[in-house]
Formats: C-alpha cells, sequence, structure tokens
C-alpha cells in the first residue's frame, strides 16, 4: 500500500517513472497526496496525473477528498486563501477574512516578524522563520561557523545546515525543525516540508511578486539549483516556485507572518491581509488557544 513515505513517494510526491510501477505493485495501492507539494521539475504529484496513469493502464481508480487537516486550527479556509493567493491554477486571489481559527499578519521588515515570533515563543509558541530560496547557501566558513547568507536591509540570518552537513552548535538538517537551536536559522522548502510549528513567519523572496493585480514568477530571482537550468521549462518553474511557497505558507498551525522583500508587493498584501504584527490582534482572536 503505497503511500507519501514510500519509496518514490516522499511528502506526497511521485517520480513520473516510478507511477506506473507503484500503480502495478499492488492490487489496492494508495496515493496520499498534495496537489501542491511539488518542488522539483521531474516531479508529477497531481491526483490527476494518477487518475490519467491508472485508467490508461486499465486500473479501476476512486478518488477521495480529504478536507480535514490538522494545521491552521483545521481552516479548510485559510487553505483555500493561499491556494488563491498564489494564484495556482485558475485562482484568483482573494482578501484574508478572519475565520476565528487560522492568524494572519503582515510585518514590514524581517525584524519586525522575528521580534513577534520570539513574543509567541516565550509564551511557549514553536517558531520558526522560513524563506523562497532567493539567496546562495553557503559552506560554513573556516572557523565551522554558519554564512548569514540571507540578508535583507542589514537584517541577516543563515539558512539552516546543509543536508548531510554537521556545524557545531546547530541542528542537523534533519531536524532543524524540532531542534531549538534551529530558531536562529531559516529554513527552505525543502527543509520545511513535512513539517509544522505553532507560528511560522515567511519570507517572499524577489523569486515572487506583485504585478497587475496577481503574483508574478521572477526566475532570475530563484537560487535554487533545481530550477536555475536554462533548459527548464518556465511552466516548471512557476509551477515549483509557486508551490514552494505553498508549502512555507501552510506550515503554521496557529497563526503565519509574512514578509515581502518587495516593497509594492508588500504594498499590494495590504490590500489582502488586514492584521499587522504592530496592532494588537482583536478580542476574539486572542482567545484562541492550541488545543
Amino acid at each position: 500500500m503505497p503511500s507519501a513515505s514510500t519509496p518514490g513517494g516522499k511528502n506526497g510526491r511521485i517520480r513520473a517513472p516510478r507511477a506506473d510501477e507503484i500503480i502495478t505493485a499492488a492490487r489496492v495501492p494508495v496515493f496520499l497526496l498534495d496537489d501542491w507539494q511539488s518542488l522539483r521539475p521531474g516531479e508529477v504529484g497531481t491526483a490527476e496525473y494518477l487518475v490519467q496513469r491508472a485508467e490508461a493502464l486499465g486500473f479501476k481508480h476512486t478518488l477521495i477528498d480529504l478536507g480535514g487537516m490538522f494545521r491552521a486550527q483545521g481552516s479548510a479556509y485559510f487553505r483555500d486563501w493561499v491556494v488563491r493567493l498564489l494564484g495556482v491554477g485558475t485562482h484568483t486571489p482573494q482578501p484574508w477574512v478572519p475565520d476565528g481559527r487560522m492568524q494572519v499578519q503582515l510585518a514590514d521588515t524581517p525584524q519586525e516578524m522575528e521580534d513577534f515570533l520570539k513574543e509567541r515563543a516565550f509564551e511557549g509558541a514553536s517558531t520558526r522563520i522560513v524563506a523562497g530560496f532567493c539567496w546562495p547557501w553557503s559552506e560554513p566558513d573556516d572557523n565551522g561557523e554558519l554564512i548569514p547568507d540571507v540578508t535583507i536591509d542589514g537584517w541577516q540570518r543563515p539558512w539552516n545546515v546543509k543536508p548531510k552537513s554537521a556545524v557545531k552548535g546547530a541542528p542537523a538538517a534533519d531536524f532543524w525543525a524540532t531542534d531549538p537551536r534551529g530558531e536562529g536559522q531559516i529554513g527552505c522548502a525543502y527543509t520545511a516540508q513535512t513539517f509544522e510549528f505553532d507560528w511560522v513567519g515567511v519570507i517572499i523572496g524577489p523569486d515572487l511578486v506583485w504585478q497587475d493585480d496577481r503574483f508574478h514568477v521572477d526566475r532570475s530571482a530563484t537560487h535554487d539549483p533545481e530550477l536555475r537550468g536554462k533548459s527548464i521549462a518556465q511552466a516548471d518553474v512557476e509551477r515549483c516556485v509557486r508551490n514552494a511557497y505553498h508549502v512555507l505558507l501552510t506550515r503554521g498551525v496557529m497563526g503565519v507572518v509574512i514578509y515581502a522583500t518587495d516593497k509594492d508587493t508588500r504594498d499590494a498584501l495590504r490590500g489582502h491581509v488586514v492584521e499587522t504584527v504592530k496592532h494588537p490582534l482583536p478580542k476574539p482572536m486572542r482567545k484562541i488557544k492550541k488545543t
């Protein structure tokens, strides 16, 4: 019964050459998928694709929509809002209307975001900051220290430790999301995928900017080695970048704070999110507690 954790099906992603093999490997194969989690050009991860492959192979299929979730206080409305905001597929962005569950706020600076999250951590919440892959990811310096690659107007922080690497005083990549020492490092979609935190801060980098009432992908701004090749189709870059931000924005259990490096994008987001970290939450929202 293959699932998102089986070989060829990691984190809800199925590599195309393996799909037919998995479908034919068992009498009743089961795929647990998130349509917006494929992050590499060679990956396919939609229910529609697997339905097509099953039909082509002559198999019957049953498609079940799992409507509930633990993240975002169980708010299906928040998930729909993220998909619309990012313009995934044909969806159109819409303003966020507080639903009494998930908390969505904006920050004007990364320091403002970090200070807000430190307050939540002091209250006992788990917090992390993540970002689009828009900065280099350097090896540690000669002293074995992480390089503060993520630099924004004087504010700078390092990425988490690279996979299969070790840095003294910092958790390994596999433990960045759960080890308290990971709080001072920035995670990317590859690191944060499959994890969640009470509060997540999301830095939208210059690879995703707001123009003409919606987000547009600027492939020249990405530092993701999987997407930098000139042979990678624009459609694949578009899909992977939007999916990466979908992953980042949906890591929060209780709330998300968003900061965009591009000023025009920050201004546009103010028309979609009313609350900012500068202002206290209204009383109904302050009553929300982790369950």
